[in-house]
């Protein structure tokens, strides 16, 4: 099972692909009974994206994406 929290998505559609993404990439590297797993996605401008790169990492630039473990 995969739990994913969206911070600031709101469409249905949406979601559902990106928990489909998840599912399918989790299942392929792990299995299908591997136990829970659980992530949350924030969608942000270029501008927050740099702020929180700067802050986090050091590097003053924009980038893809950020993951922190939990």
């Amino acid at each position: 099972m995969i739990e994913i929290g969206f911070r600031n998505v709101h469409c249905f559609s949406l979601k559902k692909k990106i928990k489909k993404l998840f599912a399918d990439a989790l299942e392929k590297k792990f299995g299908k009974n591997e136990k829970v797993f659980g992530a949350d996605i924030k969608f942000v401008s270029g501008e927050e994206i740099k702020a929180l790169n700067t802050k986090f990492r050091g590097v003053e630039r924009e980038t893809d994406v950020l993951s922190f473990p939990m």
